[in-house]
Parts: C-alpha cells; sequence; structure tokens
C-alpha cells in the first residue's frame, strides 16, 4: 500500500500551523510546521511519509496547534484516527493520499484522496460554523435530460420516437466539501451522500458531434439553494436535474424531491456555464467570468 499523509487549510479561512505532531502503531511519531496548501480545501500537499516500503505503519493520533491572523490564539486537537480509513485506503485501490484539513477554531476534516476520487471520511465542523455549511452532507443524484425548450410555451417537451437523443458519456464534480469525483463509473447517476456542488464538468453527444459543459457555483447562492430547498431533512432523496437543449444553446438546473407539483429552478445567478462542441466554445452563460482555461480541471 502506498499513501501520503499531507495537510491543507480552507482558502477562505487562512490560518497558520504552528505545529503539529502524527503518531503511529508502531511508537513512532512525526511532526510538521507551516506546510499548509491553502488554496484547495481538501487537496494535497505532501509534508510528511511515503508508506510504500512500510505497510504496516498506521497514523493513530493527532495533535495540532494553530493560530488565526495576529492574534496568535492557539487550538489544539486530541483525536483517535480510525483505524478503517487505513482499509479504505487499501480495499477501494484509488486513493493515495490521507489529507488532514483545518480551520480556525473549529476541528478538523480528513479526507481520503486520490486523482480520480475523494472521499471524507472524519470531520469534527460544527455545521452553523463558517467551514461547517460547505462540509454538511445532502442526499441527491444527478440527472441528466435531453429535451427541447419550447419558446413560446416556456415548457420542456421529450423527444419524439423518430428524434435521435443525445447520448450521455460522463459527469465529473468538485464539491464545497473538498471531494471530487471523475471515475465515469456511474455512480453519481445513483442516490448518494454528497455536499453542495462546486464545479460540474459533464459530456454527451450527438451522432460524431462531442459535447462537454462546465458549470461553476457560486458558493453563498448554491448554499442558500441546498439549504432552503432540504431545511432540516438533509436526507431526502433529492434528483439535481440538468436540462439541456443544446440546439436552442439552453440550460437548466432544478431540484426536485417526491411530492413536489413541480421542480425548483436553480436561478441563473447561482453558477456560470461554459459550453463547447468538438472542442470549440458554443455557449457561455452572460455571467460567465472564468479565467482561459478554468475548465481544465
Amino acid at each position: 500500500m502506498k499513501f501520503i499523509i499531507s495537510s491543507c487549510c480552507h482558502f477562505d479561512y487562512p490560518i497558520t500551523l504552528e505545529k503539529a505532531i502524527l503518531s503511529y502503531s508502531n511508537g513512532m511519531a512525526e511532526s510538521f510546521h507551516n506546510l499548509l496548501n491553502i488554496w484547495n480545501w481538501g487537496c494535497p500537499y505532501p509534508f510528511l511519509i511515503d508508506s510504500e516500503d512500510d505497510t504496516d505503519i498506521i497514523p493513530m493520533n493527532l495533535e495540532a496547534y494553530w493560530s488565526v491572523e495576529e492574534k496568535k490564539h492557539q487550538f489544539s486537537i486530541n483525536e483517535d484516527l480510525p483505524i478503517d480509513v487505513l482499509d479504505t485506503l487499501k480495499k477501494e485501490g484509488i486513493y493515495e493520499n490521507l489529507v488532514f484539513g483545518f480551520a480556525p477554531c473549529d476541528g478538523f476534516t480528513m479526507w481520503c484522496h486520490g486523482p480520480s476520487k475523494s472521499i471524507v471520511v472524519k470531520s469534527t465542523h460544527q455545521i452553523q460554523s463558517e467551514v461547517g455549511k460547505y462540509m454538511q452532507p445532502f442526499t441527491y443524484r444527478y440527472l441528466l435530460l435531453f429535451e427541447h425548450w419550447d419558446y413560446d410555451a416556456e415548457t420542456w417537451q421529450k423527444y419524439n420516437d423518430e428524434e435521435i437523443i443525445p447520448e450521455f458519456d460522463y459527469i465529473e464534480e468538485v464539491l464545497f466539501d473538498g471531494t471530487h469525483d471523475k471515475l465515469h463509473d456511474g455512480g453519481l447517476m445513483n442516490y448518494h451522500q454528497a455536499g453542495k456542488p462546486k464545479k460540474l464538468a459533464m459530456k454527451w453527444h450527438i451522432k460524431k458531434q462531442d459535447y462537454t459543459a462546465y458549470f461553476w457555483f457560486e458558493d453563498e447562492e448554491i448554499c442558500k439553494v441546498f439549504d432552503r430547498f432540504y431545511g432540516a431533512h438533509p436526507g431526502t432523496k433529492t434528483d439535481f436535474m440538468i436540462r439541456i437543449d443544446a440546439e436552442q444553446n439552453k440550460y437548466e438546473l432544478a431540484l426536485y424531491r417526491y411530492g413536489l407539483k413541480e421542480p425548483q429552478v436553480i436561478s441563473e445567478s447561482a453558477y456560470q456555464l461554459i459550453v463547447f462542441k468538438n472542442k470549440f466554445e458554443c455557449f457561455r452563460s452572460e455571467n460567465y467570468n472564468q479565467p482561459k482555461g478554468a475548465w481544465i480541471w
């Protein structure tokens, strides 16, 4: 087994890591100082140990001290690290890093991380806190619908039997809780627990015409959308609907759960969108302001 212990802190809430000590099952301890990746919450910044040559080393306990801005207030955590985290790293075969994320005054998060997927395995952030609002899991699935938009009736119409329906290829996600999924195994189309979406990428084709679409979500707005829709029931099974009419450059996102009369449409101000056809740009939302190449992630 190979994994790398890493650290990061939330880019919106930077801290200074004064000192941290990670103890292992074999009695060893490693310390690290001021090595935090402040750009990407949940992404690895290697600093400790590559265990490729020692499969028996199991991280058991973490003790960390950090300060916020100039106040130099220090906080500490002592947490037993679950052994089944290492079992996850071994069994799945897709994770290479064990990442620790710190935030001011508010505990830490631990991820199993790999290039194609990462998951939260432990989080001590309170949901009501500044970072905790990004960490709350919800139950949903992505539901892609290729339909026609009727501008006169302002409704979506299904394809008829004689038409060629676009074929879905895959969807990828990056979430505000620091996780991502680029496995292309269809798992995102099933109900699962996940954080609020930060970025989405999807690919489909119509005969020999290939399309890719990229969404970027505004954090405050998408947080309000999810909190308002789910309320006190984050476990409610929900369809995250993505309606596409590529011929008319009409795209719509909505949330739907059983019992609603109609889906609740997500305002276009909550996200930015760019679409490519055969690798050439064919559509962008009016509010699009991402830098060139932002869709490469």
